[in-house]
């Protein structure tokens, strides 16, 4: 079995009724996604905060003015800074991030998948991170930086 390998029986019989719309997100979803998802063992690309090969220990989290990095006390105590913003269109580093030696990457990350809504006309494959919350058993793929 390749790494692209899935067990598609829950999907079995919905292939057919998908738009062309649906079918690219999905299709494009499970290549980015390594074989085991389904059981918690696989791992997906996700992006994460880095500063030069070093990840930082950081998660993403919503605020009232967008997404940001939230950062653990360690981190807060050597950056000098709780939060960071994320960066311009998540690939260019924001002047907080630049100003710190920060930049974001893709990384390989564990992951499972699951059907979202199945049988409605939203249904969709979701990838949810597991693991580390703060990202400490990822994996840098830099060289996916232009996947998405």
């Amino acid at each position: 079995m390749s790494k692209f390998d899935f067990d598609l029986s829950p999907f079995e019989g919905r292939i057919a009724d998908l738009t062309d719309d649906q079918l690219k997100h999905m299709t494009r979803t499970l290549l980015l996604v390594h074989h085991g998802c389904n059981d918690g063992k696989g791992k997906a690309l996700f992006i994460g905060l880095y500063q030069g090969n070093r990840r930082v220990a950081a998660q993403l989290e919503e605020s009232r003015y967008g997404r940001r990095w939230r950062l653990t006390e360690g981190e807060a105590e050597s950056l000098g800074k709780t939060a960071i913003p994320l960066g311009v269109l998540h690939y260019r580093a924001s002047k907080v991030q630049k100003r710190l030696g920060l930049s974001e990457h893709r990384e390989w990350a564990p992951a499972w998948i699951r059907l979202e809504h199945p049988g409605l006309p939203e249904e969709s494959l979701v990838v949810y991170r597991a693991g580390d919350p703060w990202g400490q058993d990822a994996e840098c793929a830099a060289d996916h930086d232009d996947d998405f």
